[in-house]
């Protein structure tokens, strides 16, 4: 019982220290904004992960890659274009 207490205890602290953002004080519903924040920051540390990144990087693969198309540009001396 006393092991499960003090990893309650620890998880609780680590879970306030992520979440925890300071604020000045003339912010209305500084709850939102965490909430907002904690999400935002949650997404990110996910994407960052290398499952993640095998993901990414698989899908990047599928997609088709757009030829480059090249269109020569002739100028007269005055830096008129021409047809």
């Amino acid at each position: 019982m006393g092991r499960k207490t003090i990893l309650l205890l620890i998880v609780g602290v680590l879970g306030a220290y992520y979440v925890y953002t300071p604020l000045p004080d003339n912010i209305e519903e500084p709850w939102k904004l965490m909430w907002v924040t904690t999400c935002l920051k949650t997404m990110t540390h996910l994407i960052e992960t290398p499952f993640f990144q095998l993901f990414k990087a698989k899908t990047n693969k599928s997609r088709v890659k757009p030829k480059q198309i090249t269109i020569p540009m002739t100028f007269c001396q005055d830096g008129q274009q021409t047809d």
